[in-house]
């Protein structure tokens, strides 16, 4: 007896797929439909709570009793009134919570209970204190209740930790490295950490990135000029993100010798930096402080030729260089605004003329001119993604088709070194899963009688999209480029 078909949105696992990428209010419609859709466009709904855009969710207190299991991310738990609405033993499988501490005792109690409930889920934790710490008056955050007893050792399954305004002891923030053994990456800021009496410091083993104010990492206690650098809890830590200083008030002077001796001594595999500081400050540190580092991402004011120069101190081992992201989906989205480059484009063309290791080549507001790319030949043969702007690529249309036509050449060239090796004895089952590419890879255009359309061909004019075009095919291993608008990605 024949199976039935079932209608492709009657199958549990393709409503589940499709359930992940409906709006809040759709998937609100979509849960009325049939039974089956139910239950994957339900928790659809309750995944994330996000307090700052749901008020009305106070009043939902039997709802979320309900469903307090699907819930997996909070947003913005910033009162009372908010956290006893989330306070049932059914919230019990958060898996990110963010946190604005406010100083009521209350709400320390009930959100430690919160956090014991979702200890074995929970890996990413945001908390910020809605105020600084005051030095007089203020109350201990329930830090212990995100650790699972196991043993005699208390811990915890977070991967990801921010914590900002928060005031520990030394011990005490040892204790919260020691609960985390999974942790990975830690956000600080504004985070005055006290060193008196305090014990050998806990080094996590574990954490990879740190992002964090210098001033941080070399003065965590503001009051105490003689302090031990954070660095000493971060053996193997490998990438580090200098966030914005805290207020003049709290950013004592420190000296640039401290500052590499430091870095050399607690941190020797740390190969990534990411600079929000000043253009002096981020040249100083490139050339004298670090070395052989893999990737580097300042922001585009940042750019100066000074900055350039202590970019291509590590020309050798440079993989990675950029500005920041203009914004989160600016590669999917609306292309932001393009930013007049601040120097010479002679001067920043010397970044992927020199580092032949360079992979990815990220500055998505700066505008370059074609004559000038044509001038200096990029040695960055490595080369797997680049971002950036070309002067009289102006319109959407005129991207699409400098990006269309790379791929197309693209496509031509893979099935023209198909068919050269062709000729060569292959084993079958390399024939066979050649055969099965070229039917992935169609012909970009038609071939004729006599012949058919070659690369060189379709790129031998000099309108800006074929120049553009023919830039891009030099680079054999490139699979990503941003012209300006919407990432196109070729197969390599």
């Amino acid at each position: 007896m024949p199976f039935a078909k079932a209608h492709p949105l009657l199958v549990p696992e393709m409503v589940l797929n499709v359930s992940l990428f409906v709006s809040l209010r759709d998937a609100v419609v979509c849960a009325r439909v049939c039974k089956t859709w139910n239950d994957p466009f339900t928790s659809a709904i309750w995944h994330s709570i996000d307090f700052g855009l749901q008020p009305n969710l106070l009043n939902s207190g039997m709802a979320i009793k309900k469903h307090g299991h699907r819930i997996r991310v909070i947003k913005e738990l910033k009162n009372l009134h908010q956290l006893t609405a989330i306070h049932h033993s059914s919230v019990c499988r958060i898996r990110k919570l963010h946190i604005l501490i406010p100083a009521n005792y209350t709400f320390h109690v009930y959100c430690g209970d919160i956090l014991r409930q979702n200890a074995a889920s929970i890996i990413k934790l945001d908390i910020a204190a809605q105020s600084r710490p005051d030095n007089n008056v203020w109350l201990p955050f329930p830090f212990d209740a995100i650790s699972l007893n196991s043993g005699n050792q208390a811990t915890s399954n977070i991967t990801s930790l921010t914590i900002e305004n928060i005031l520990f002891t030394r011990d005490g923030f040892s204790s919260l490295l020691r609960m985390c053994p999974a942790l990975e990456v830690l956000n600080m800021r504004a985070t005055t950490i006290r060193s008196a009496n305090c014990s050998e410091p806990f080094q996590h083993t574990g954490l990879k990135e740190l992002a964090c104010p210098l001033e941080q990492i070399f003065r965590p206690d503001p009051m105490a000029v003689d302090t031990t650098s954070m660095l000493t809890h971060f053996p193997t830590l490998r990438s580090i993100y200098l966030t914005y200083p805290w207020p003049v008030e709290f950013a004592p002077m420190i000296g640039f010798e401290e500052i590499k001796t430091q870095f050399a001594q607690h941190c020797p595999l740390l190969r990534e930096v990411s600079s929000e500081l000043s253009a002096a400050t981020t040249t100083v540190l490139l050339t004298q402080t670090f070395r052989s580092l893999e990737s580097i991402t300042v922001t585009s004011k940042g750019i100066r030729g000074e900055v350039i120069m202590g970019i291509l101190a590590h020309q050798q081992t440079l993989k990675f260089v950029g500005t920041f992201a203009p914004s989160e989906d600016y590669e999917y989205e609306e292309s932001p605004k393009s930013v007049d480059l601040p120097v010479p484009e002679w001067s920043f063309q010397l970044i992927p003329q020199t580092c032949s290791r360079l992979e990815s080549f990220m500055f998505p507001v700066f505008e370059l001119d074609m004559d000038e790319i044509e001038k200096i030949e990029w040695t960055c043969v490595e080369l797997k993604r680049l971002e950036f702007r070309i002067r009289g690529l102006d319109t959407n249309e005129k991207i699409d088709r400098a990006t269309q036509l790379w791929i197309d050449c693209n496509k031509l060239t893979k099935r023209r070194n198909m068919k050269d090796s062709a000729s060569h004895p292959i084993p079958r089952k390399t024939r066979r899963k050649k055969k099965e590419e070229s039917r992935s890879c169609p012909d970009a255009f038609p071939s004729s009688t006599t012949g058919e359309v070659s690369v060189e061909t379709l790129c031998a004019g000099n309108s800006i999209e074929q120049r553009v075009a023919r830039h891009l095919l030099r680079f054999k291993k490139l699979e990503a480029v941003w012209l300006g608008h919407g990432v196109k990605r070729v197969q390599v």
